[in-house]
């Protein structure tokens, strides 16, 4: 077996995986919504997050850009607070970086489409 059919089985496998859990985060969103459930969205992407054992930074980062009534304040906020404790620990923090980077390139993308 070549590398490009491993490739074509691996990518059709994960499209499969992917489908499967679209289909159950339905049936999720469901139950959670008969249940009751006031913000859906960042209740299911806490339990993800726990389910996937997500830094408590990652954690952040999806609740703010989830949630429905974030501001443009609190993410940057929370922004200067992350790159605030790599300054304060004095350590370099590639995550966090990461986490940093992504919110400014959304941003960027968001004010690119306002103007």
């Amino acid at each position: 077996m070549g590398q490009e059919n491993l490739d074509e089985i691996l990518s059709n496998e994960v499209k499969g995986a992917e489908n499967a859990v679209r289909k159950m985060l339905l049936y999720y969103y469901s139950a959670l919504e008969v249940s009751g459930v006031k913000d859906i969205k960042q209740y299911i992407a806490t339990k993800m997050a726990e389910m996937i054992d997500l830094s408590e930074d990652q954690c952040n980062f999806i609740k703010t850009n989830l949630s429905s009534n974030s501001r443009l304040k609190e993410s940057l906020d929370n922004n200067i607070m992350l790159l605030e404790n790599i300054e304060n620990t004095n350590t370099l923090d590639i995550e966090t970086i990461h986490i940093v980077k992504e919110f400014l390139k959304l941003l960027s993308k968001d004010l690119s489409n306002v103007g």
